[in-house]
């Protein structure tokens, strides 16, 4: 006989449910860059996110030590930073190879992320680059202990805002003016989650700056059909930064080695093109609107757009005048699609946390010998500290409860032979 009861009951719903996807990258923004990051996506099979940021990194670390560009805010330095999130076997390293294979050839990446190490490179370079293809080391090393992260990301965001940076210490602090740093992490998700889980480091405004993908994996979609070549627009490229870094930096300071970078403006319809995007992000961040819940982002995007058109204003003609409206649009449309990514990646980690939780919570509850359990249960006895505060323990149960793992008694029923306030049963 069939139990109707049974069939009235909806099964439980997973806690953590599949993330929305990411939106293909837009490479027809790319402007100069886009035949190259192209290239070594045939080239690779890699996801052509990882082939963008690559190029978008290596492009910005050759262009920043000669101008500034016109923002809202008014000139800034060419510098982007570059988080790119994708798990182990999508070739991160061979794309980065394909493109900036070159950069091994010249004295301006850091290997060394520390306050310390960034300062000893940039007293002997003014222009310098932290690419790393495997920034779990990073993000594990000293420079990022609970201790160091603070004044390490403010380092970081010194360096994106032109200002100068100092390092103190026992007897004597130096300063360092006129410095340019462009940065590149790769990292596996596990890394990438607890970065972007940090309060610190999105509260101190280090990844607000920051350019986030975590593209799709093509790992089960590569096929061999030849054998790989390297593709001529991805060695112009290459070519093309060795161009660049070849190029005499201007110095204001000899002895300091203090950049002297010229103004490159916008021009009158790129400013336009800004102020009326820029309109638009500002509405979208009052409270009820789309953007509210990543206003720290939203915040940068334009002067990011104004980074990204500068950047690929710069590659085209090292010594072009002014950004023209073609690179503001694609800046703007990167930028954007940046934007968005930041929106899918925070929800996604602040939505998770909750949720990992609340399924720690039920897989404890599921090894338990008794059905039945008290709120005091949980917060007695929970697997985590947190989970011992009545607020949490409340929250985490009417989680557990909304997607059918448990459900709550009525007042007074008899558990352990007493009748109780607020006791539940798992389903």
């Amino acid at each position: 006989m069939t139990n109707v009861h049974a069939l009235s009951i909806p099964a439980p719903r997973p806690l953590v449910a599949d993330a929305r996807h990411a939106a293909p990258y837009p490479t027809h923004l790319l402007g100069p860059l886009r035949a190259a990051v192209e290239a070594a996506h045939r080239e690779t099979q890699a996801p052509i996110a990882i082939a963008a940021q690559s190029a978008l990194a290596a492009a910005s670390l050759a262009v920043q030590g000669h101008a500034n560009v016109e923002t809202l805010g008014g000139y800034r330095p060419l510098s982007l930073y570059c988080i790119t999130i994708a798990g182990s076997g999508e070739r991160k390293s061979t794309v980065d190879r394909c493109l900036a294979g070159s950069l091994d050839d010249f004295d301006c990446t850091v290997s060394d992320p520390t306050v310390h190490g960034l300062f000893r490179i940039l007293s002997r370079t003014p222009s310098a680059g932290l690419l790393s293809d495997e920034a779990g080391s990073f993000l594990g090393s000293y420079a990022m202990k609970p201790s160091q992260a603070q004044q390490t990301f403010g380092t970081f965001n010194s360096l994106w805002d032109g200002k100068r940076i100092r390092l103190a210490r026992a007897k004597e602090e130096t300063v360092l003016h006129g410095r340019r740093m462009a940065l590149h992490l790769m990292m596996q998700p596990a890394v990438a989650e607890k970065l972007i889980g940090d309060p610190m480091a999105e509260g101190i405004g280090f990844l607000p700056r920051c350019l986030i993908v975590e593209p799709e994996s093509t790992i089960g979609t590569r096929r061999i059909t030849t054998f790989p070549e390297s593709q001529p627009p991805a060695e112009r490229s290459r070519e093309r930064l060795v161009e660049l870094l070849s190029k005499e930096l201007p110095i204001r300071e000899p002895e300091t080695f203090e950049l002297a970078p010229r103004r490159l403006p916008l021009s009158i319809e790129a400013r336009e093109a800004l102020v009326t995007a820029a309109d638009e992000i500002e509405r979208d961040q009052a409270s009820g609107n789309k953007l509210e819940s990543v206003r720290a982002f939203a915040s940068k995007t334009a002067e990011n757009a104004c980074r990204i058109a500068g950047v690929l204003a710069m590659w085209r003609d090292p010594n072009a005048d002014k950004v023209e409206a073609e690179d503001m649009e694609s800046g703007l449309g990167l930028a954007s699609y940046y934007l968005d990514e930041a929106q899918r990646l925070m929800g996604r980690s602040a939505l998770d946390a909750d949720l990992r939780m609340a399924d720690e919570l039920r897989i404890w509850l599921q090894s338990r010998p008794n059905r039945t359990f008290l709120t005091a249960d949980v917060q007695q006895c929970a697997p985590r500290r947190d989970m011992l505060k009545r607020p949490v323990a409340d929250r985490l149960l009417s989680t557990l409860e909304e997607h059918g793992w448990i459900r709550r008694l009525p007042t007074g029923a008899l558990v352990d032979g007493a009748p109780r306030k607020a006791a539940w049963t798992l389903c």
